[in-house]
C-alpha cells in the first residue's frame, strides 16, 4: 500500500499495489537479471552497502518460491527496514544466538504510587471554574470585570473555605463540573489558586524585566508548565515527572513513564538512564502487525523468523548502536504483546462511564493502575491531554461545552479508583498552560493571560482547601493585575510540585534540587506534603524560624540588571557563606534590584590636536538589590543572626565568593564555584533588620524569642502566657473585672454600673463632664475642658480660654487680654491698656473737659484742627467728622444731593 495513509481504512486494508490511500510509494525498479541481484541493489540503496552478502542470501532464501519478483522485492524492503544496518551506520557482526528480551526488573517493597496529569490545552478559563460565590463581596468586582463572561449565580455550586486569609468564606465551582465540588467536599480535592510559570516571585514593578520567557505563547507556556525548570540548568530539557522517575530509578525502584495517545516533555527523563516513554493509544495497546501482501490478513508470522535473525545477538566487535537498536526492537515487541494481553484481560467496574475523549484515555490509565503488580511497577506517571480551550471567541460557550466531557471522564476515574481501593495510591493534577483574561474581548471571548487555577485530587490529598492567595480584587488596581485581568501568578508551579514530590517519596535536599532545580528561588513560598496531604510530615529546611531582608550593593563592569542565573548564584554564595561561617541552614531570594550609573564630575579641560574638550573618567555601574533570607538556627545560640548582621565580615565573604578575589587582594582563595565574571566588587551585603517585614514571613509552631517589629492588626487566637509590656491596639473585652488596675488609661473605657473597688488616679482631665460630679474638698489642679453643667459659686483660679455663654455675676480679678464679644453695659473702672481695634465714632463732639486719665498710646486716627467754625448739627441726618472737617452721612440715610 505504499507509505503512510490518508485515513483509517474503514473497508479493510488496500490490496498490494493499491496506492490510492497512500501518501507515496516506491516506484523505483532495481537493476539486475536475478532476484538476488535486485535485492542486493535495493540493500545498497537502503544501507549503503553495510548489509553482508550472507545476510542478503538469507533474505532471498526466505522468499516464497511461488511469489512474483515484484512481491519478493516488497518483502525484501520490509525486512531490510527492520534491520540494524538500516537504522544505524554500524557494521553488524551477528553471533548466531537468538536475542532474549530484557527481563522486567522486579519491583521493590516500596508501595505503589502513581501521578496522573491532565493538561487542558489552549488556556483553561479556570476563574470561571473556581469563582467567588455571589454572596461574597468579591463577586461584585468579578462580575463588573467579567461582564458577559461572568459565572451567574444559577451556574454556581457553593463550596466553603476555612482559610481566613482568602477573600471569601464561600467560593463556587462551575455547575457544569460537579465532580470537583464532590471531591472537594469529600476531602479528596483541593484547588491551587492563581498558579503559573515564574522564574522568581515578581511584582507589577519588575515582572517584565525579571521574567525571561515568551509569556502568553501556547507553545512556550505548555513547555514551561511541563518542564518546571525556568533556566533549564540540567541541559537535557527534562520534565518534572521525568526527573522524579530519574531519582527513583537511581535508587533502584521500578519506574514507568506513560503517555496516553501521545506524550509531552513532562514525562521525559535523563536520556543517559535509557528509559523510554510507553505511548498507549486511547483504544488500547498497539502491537506490531503486518498486512499480508496476498491475502490482506495479518501476515506478520510470515516474516517474523527472518526479523529475529536480522536482530540476533552481536559479537563484541559489532557496533554499539546496532546492538541498541536490535535490543530495543525485541524488547518493544515483547512488552507490547505482554501489555496487550494484560489490558484485554482487565475488567473495569464502571466501563460504561468511561466515555468521551477524556473518559477513554482515563479508562486506559485505570487498567494500567489496577495491574501495577503484574506490571512489576513501583512508580507510574501518566500524561494525557484535552484540547479545545482556546476561546478567543464565545469563550464561555466553549467552556460550558467542554466541561461536561471533562466531568464524565473525572467522574468515571474517581468512581473506579474508589471501588478498586486505589484512590490512596494516586495523585491527579488538572492544569493548563495559562489562564485567560478576566475582561472579555470584542468577540465575546477572552485572550491569553498568565495565572490560573489548578485542581489536585487523590485519596490522601488534604482536600477541602484552597492553597495560594486567591485575588482580592479583579480590578486593574489589584497588585496581581497587569492589565485586562492578566494576573501575575501568586504561586509558582514549584510550589505545587514540591508537596507532590514529597508525597511521591522525594524529600532529600539533593534529590529535590534534581526534581525542582529552581525551588530555591522561591524561598519558603512552597507547599510541602504536610500542607497538601493528610499523611505528610515534611518541612522546608531553612524555614519556620527567622527571616531578614538584606541590602546588597555591588559594582558591575557594564550597566545591566543581574540575570536570573546570576541572582541564583548570589543566593547560593550567601547560603554557602552562612552555612560555612555560622553552621546555619538558609534560603535566599533576590526580590528586587536597580541600576545606578555614576559619573566623576571632577572634569578637566584637555586639548588634543588643537581641539579643546572636557575630559571625564569612565562611569561606574552599581546594582542595588534587596535580598530576602530565611534561616534556621539552634534556639540555644544566635550564631546565624550574629554572622548575618556582621556587615564587614558578611560583605567581605560575599565579595570573595562572587568575585573570586580574596580579601587580601590575591585571586587564589577557595570559593564555592559561584563566581560572577562581570562583578568587579561587592561593596555592601548587610542585614537590613529594621526597614520592613519579610517578603515571605515564616510560620513557626514555636513563639519567637524576639517581639515582632510590626504588631498584629488582629487579636491572637491563643492568649499569651505572660502579659505584654506594650498595651494592645485592640483591647480585649472581659466579662470579669481585672484583679489589678492597668498602669495606662484605656483607649476605650468601659461604662461600669458599679463603682470600682480600687479607682485609678487619672493623670489627665476627662474630655466629658461627669454625670455625677464628685464633691471634692479641694479644687482640681487642672481646669475642665468643657464647662460644668452646674456653674460654680466660686471664681475660677485659671480663667477660661474661651468666653462663657453665661456672663459672670462678679467681675473678674484678672482682666482679659482680648476684647469682649459683647460690650459691657457699664463702663469699666480701669482704662484699657491697648487701643481698641474697632474704635467707636461719636456723633457728638467730645466735651471741653479733658480726659481724667490721658491715653498711654497715640490715637490711630488723630483729629484735625477744623478752625473756629464747627456746626452744631448737620442736615439730613448727617454728622460732623473731626478727621475730615466736614459733614458725613451713613448709608442709606444720605441725601440725593
Amino acid at each position: 500500500g505504499g507509505f503512510g495513509g490518508r485515513g483509517f481504512p474503514y473497508n479493510g486494508y488496500p490490496s498490494a499495489g493499491d496506492f490510492s490511500q497512500s501518501v507515496g510509494y516506491l516506484s523505483y525498479v532495481p537493476d539486475g537479471a536475478t532476484i538476488s541481484e535486485k535485492v542486493a541493489h535495493i540493500a545498497d540503496l537502503l544501507t549503503s552497502g553495510r548489509m553482508s552478502s550472507d545476510v542478503l542470501a538469507q533474505i532471498v532464501a526466505s522468499f516464497d518460491a511461488g511469489a512474483s519478483d515484484e512481491m519478493k522485492i516488497m518483502v525484501a524492503q520490509q525486512l531490510i527496514a527492520t534491520s540494524p544496518e538500516f537504522h544505524t551506520t554500524n557494521l553488524v557482526n551477528r553471533d548466531g544466538s537468538p536475542r532474549e528480551p530484557t527481563p522486567i526488573p522486579p519491583r521493590t517493597a516500596d508501595p505503589y504510587q502513581a501521578i496522573v496529569v491532565l493538561l487542558l490545552r489552549g488556556g483553561f478559563d479556570s476563574f470561571n471554574v473556581l469563582a467567588p460565590h455571589s454572596t461574597c463581596s468579591l463577586y461584585r468586582s468579578f462580575r463588573n470585570n467579567r461582564e458577559l463572561l461572568v459565572l451567574q449565580p444559577d451556574e454556581m455550586l457553593s463550596i466553603t473555605n476555612d482559610d481566613p486569609d482568602q477573600p471569601c468564606e464561600t467560593f463556587s465551582v462551575n455547575s457544569a463540573i460537579p465532580i470537583m465540588k464532590e471531591m472537594y467536599d469529600n476531602g479528596h480535592g483541593l484547588f491551587m489558586a492563581n498558579i503559573g510559570h515564574l522564574a522568581k516571585p515578581v511584582t507589577k514593578g519588575n515582572w517584565f524585566t525579571e521574567t525571561k520567557t515568551h509569556l502568553f505563547s501556547h507553545t512556550t507556556m505548555e513547555r514551561e508548565c511541563q518542564l518546571v525548570d525556568a533556566f533549564q540548568e540540567d541541559g537535557w530539557s527534562t520534565g518534572v515527572l521525568g526527573r522524579m522517575l530519574d531519582v527513583h530509578q537511581r535508587n533502584g525502584l521500578s519506574v514507568v513513564a506513560n503517555g496516553i495517545s501521545g506524550k509531552g516533555p513532562i514525562v521525559e527523563g535523563n536520556p543517559s538512564l535509557g528509559r523510554t516513554v510507553d505511548v498507549i493509544p486511547a483504544r488500547g495497546i498497539n502491537t506490531l502487525s503486518r498486512v499480508s501482501l496476498d491475502t490482506n490478513n495479518d501476515g506478520l508470522s510470515a516474516i517474523e523468523p527472518m526479523m529475529e535473525y536480522l536482530n540476533q545477538d552481536t559479537s563484541m566487535n559489532s557496533g554499539l548502536f546496532a546492538n541498541f537498536w536490535a535490543q530495543n526492537l525485541i524488547d518493544t515487541i515483547n512488552r507490547t504483546e505482554y501489555l496487550s494481553a494484560l489490558y484485554t484481560s482487565t475488567s473495569l467496574q464502571y466501563p460504561h462511564l468511561f466515555t468521551g475523549s477524556v473518559g477513554e484515555k482515563l479508562g486506559v490509565v485505570s487498567k494500567m493502575i489496577i495491574k501495577n503488580e503484574e506490571r512489576s511497577v513501583n512508580r507510574d506517571v501518566f500524561f494525557l491531554d484535552m484540547g479545545g480551550y482556546d476561546g478567543h471567541g464565545l469563550s464561555k460557550e466553549i467552556l460550558q461545552g467542554n466541561l461536561p466531557v471533562l466531568n464524565r471522564g473525572l467522574t468515571a476515574f474517581y468512581r473506579e479508583m474508589t471501588y478498586q481501593n486505589m484512590l490512596d495510591k494516586i495523585t491527579f493534577v488538572v492544569m493548563s498552560e495559562f489562564g485567560r483574561t478576566i475582561t472579555p474581548n470584542t468577540s465575546y471571548g477572552s485572550d491569553h493571560a498568565w495565572g490560573g487555577n489548578a485542581f489536585v485530587f487523590g485519596g490522601q490529598v488534604k482536600g477541602g482547601q484552597i492553597l495560594g492567595p486567591y485575588p482580592k480584587s479583579f480590578d486593574n488596581t489589584d497588585e496581581t493585575n497587569i492589565g485586562r485581568g492578566r494576573l501575575i501568578p501568586s504561586i509558582s508551579w514549584e510550589s505545587m510540585w514540591y508537596g507532590i514530590a514529597n508525597w511521591y517519596g522525594i524529600s532529600k535536599f539533593e534529590e529535590m534540587n534534581v526534581v525542582l532545580p529552581n525551588n530555591g528561588n522561591f524561598g519558603c513560598q512552597l507547599f510541602t506534603d504536610k500542607d497538601m496531604y493528610t499523611v505528610g510530615n515534611n518541612t522546608i529546611s531553612g524555614c519556620n524560624d527567622r527571616a531578614v531582608n538584606l541590602k546588597m550593593s555591588m559594582f558591575l563592569k557594564e550597566p545591566r540588571y543581574l540575570t536570573g542565573l546570576e541572582q541564583k548564584r548570589i543566593c547560593k554564595a550567601a547560603i554557602a557563606a552562612v552555612a560555612k561561617n555560622a553552621n546555619v541552614t538558609s534560603r535566599c531570594i533576590v526580590v528586587d534590584q536597580k541600576i545606578i550609573v555614576s559619573y566623576d564630575y571632577n572634569r578637566r579641560l584637555t586639548t588634543v590636536n588643537g581641539t579643546r574638550f572636557l575630559q571625564t573618567t569612565d562611569p561606574t555601574y552599581e546594582v542595588e538589590g534587596t535580598v530576602s533570607m530565611d534561616y534556621q538556627e539552634d534556639s540555644t545560640n544566635q550564631t546565624g543572626s550574629e554572622y548575618i548582621e556582621n556587615v564587614e565580615a558578611f560583605t567581605a565573604d560575599m565579595s570573595q565568593e562572587l568575585t573570586g578575589i580574596c580579601t587580601d587582594g590575591t585571586s587564589t582563595c577557595e570559593t564555592s564555584g559561584n563566581t560572577l565574571d562581570l562583578v568587579a566588587q561587592v561593596n555592601l551585603f548587610e542585614a537590613d533588620v529594621s526597614d520592613s517585614p519579610s517578603f515571605a514571613p515564616s510560620f513557626s509552631s514555636r513563639p519567637s524569642a524576639l517581639p515582632s517589629v510590626i504588631p498584629s492588626v488582629a487579636p491572637s487566637r491563643t492568649p499569651s502566657v505572660s502579659p505584654s509590656d506594650v498595651p494592645s491596639n485592640i483591647p480585649s473585652k472581659s466579662s470579669q473585672p481585672s484583679s489589678e488596675p492597668t498602669k495606662e488609661p484605656s483607649a476605650e473605657p468601659s461604662v461600669s454600673q458599679v463603682p470600682s473597688g480600687s479607682p485609678t488616679k487619672s493623670y489627665q482631665p476627662s474630655d466629658h463632664p461627669s454625670v455625677s460630679p464628685s464633691e471634692s474638698q479641694q479644687p482640681s489642679d487642672y481646669p475642665s475642658l468643657t464647662p460644668s453643667i452646674s456653674p460654680s459659686d466660686k471664681p475660677s483660679l485659671s480663667p477660661s480660654k474661651s468666653p462663657s455663654d453665661f456672663p459672670s455675676t462678679s467681675p473678674s480679678d484678672v482682666p482679659s487680654t482680648t476684647p469682649s464679644l459683647a460690650p459691657s453695659s457699664e463702663p469699666s473702672d480701669h482704662p484699657s491698656l491697648n487701643p481698641s481695634e474697632s474704635p467707636t465714632i461719636s456723633s457728638m463732639p467730645t466735651p471741653d473737659d479733658p480726659s481724667a486719665k490721658p491715653s498711654a498710646q497715640p490715637s490711630s486716627r488723630p483729629s484735625r484742627d477744623c478752625g473756629p467754625y464747627v456746626p452744631e448739627r448737620c442736615g439730613n441726618g448727617g454728622f460732623w467728622s473731626p478727621y475730615t472737617c466736614e459733614c458725613l452721612c451713613v448709608a442709606p440715610y444720605c441725601p440725593n444731593e
